[in-house]
């Protein structure tokens, strides 16, 4: 079972994804990819077209902890082509391994993604060849362990109140005497 969470948009790769998972049943029908997310219904209508009802479920948009959990918990992999945002980080804190690729384009939370958590894919890679990771980390058994194993202990140290006191130093370092000038 290969996992995405967010909205469907451009960003995502919607198309690319598809095309990926298509190239991956192939071989081998029963992977079967899971979206969960709002976004342009027309995105699922693609999908669902071209793999079929036994190569993909769509579930829409929902916040439900127990709903989104649940299929963080019974995923092999996280997939996600596109611009990598939170979705990844609350994938590896399910041990979730993200399968991704490497763009210049990501938002923040791409620093959080290293070797160890994540399968990085090269940015110029075809469908087949992000599909053809996908699958070398779903059936090798010790390399699917061995990144779940490190996906909770990579982000761990990731919590509310650390980010809270980074803002509360970032905050006081800029209004330190030498950083505020007399003009402001």
């Amino acid at each position: 079972v290969l996992l995405l969470v967010g909205r469907l948009n451009e960003g995502k790769r919607i198309g690319f994804l598809g095309d990926a998972v298509r190239a991956l049943r192939r071989a081998n029908p029963e992977y079967h990819l899971v979206v969960i997310g709002g976004g342009n219904p027309s995105k699922a209508e693609s999908l669902q077209h071209k793999l079929g009802k036994e190569g993909f479920t769509y579930f829409g948009a929902t916040t439900e902890r127990s709903r989104l959990a649940e299929w963080y918990v019974r995923s092999d992999a996280y997939v996600h082509p596109g611009e990598v945002g939170l979705g990844v980080v609350q994938a590896l804190c399910y041990d979730l391994t993200p399968v991704v690729i490497d763009r210049k384009t990501h938002n923040p939370e791409y620093e959080y993604l290293t070797d160890r958590n994540t399968v990085v894919v090269r940015e110029k890679a075809s469908p087949a060849e992000y599909g053809a990771e996908i699958d070398r980390l779903c059936s090798n058994r010790g390399m699917w362990e061995t990144y779940r194993a490190q996906a909770w202990p990579s982000i761990r140290h990731l919590t509310i109140e650390g980010m809270a006191r980074h803002f509360v130093d970032g905050v006081s370092q800029i209004l330190r005497p030498e950083h505020v000038h007399e003009d402001q």
